[in-house]
């Protein structure tokens, strides 16, 4: 599932085609958004696997929830 911005800027590029190509175009955009998403998901997840990186994401997270 793609998010808004996502969809929106793959239909916008999308437009300008012809007719005849609009479809192959969309469903290449969606699948490239969506691999880049699971690309970026999977290496944040590797990289907060170690202790240090986790712990310094943990304290950007807190501290942003109280600033605000």
């Amino acid at each position: 599932m793609l998010s808004g911005d996502n969809a929106l800027a793959v239909g916008l590029v999308v437009r300008k085609l012809p007719l005849a190509r609009q479809k192959m175009a969309m469903s290449v955009g969606i699948t490239a958004a969506m691999v880049v998403q699971i690309a970026a998901t999977l290496t944040v997840a590797s990289i907060l696997k170690f202790p240090p990186v986790a712990l310094v994401a943990g304290a950007f997270a807190l501290a942003q929830s109280v600033v605000g």
